[in-house]
């Protein structure tokens, strides 16, 4: 991946989300015009999609969910910030 959805500061790690809801199935799809396309499984009502977003980076990652700050929570576009932990970084492809 190149890097040009992600900024990586100090121990932390801001992600460019482009999030695409109803997917059949929940799953990271890879760079989008700048961002990291993510596939959500649920639709965009109530926070859900929200929250399988925030679900699916912890699970991955190994990140506590309070530990992942959320912008942009009505809009496909959005922004993570997030700890930078072993798994998160082999994903970046950092050292």
């Amino acid at each position: 991946m190149d890097g040009s959805w992600y900024k990586i500061s100090d121990n932390y790690a801001l992600l460019k989300i482009w999030v695409q809801p109803n997917a059949s199935r929940t799953k990271i799809l890879g760079e989008y015009n700048g961002y990291l396309k993510v596939a959500l499984q649920v639709p965009p009502l109530e926070g859900r999609a929200n929250g399988e977003l925030i679900k699916l980076f912890s699970k991955k990652f190994k990140i506590p969910k309070s530990q992942i700050q959320l912008k942009g929570e009505k809009s496909r576009k959005k922004e993570l910030t997030l700890p930078l932990t072993p798994q998160l970084k082999e994903f970046l492809g950092e050292k």
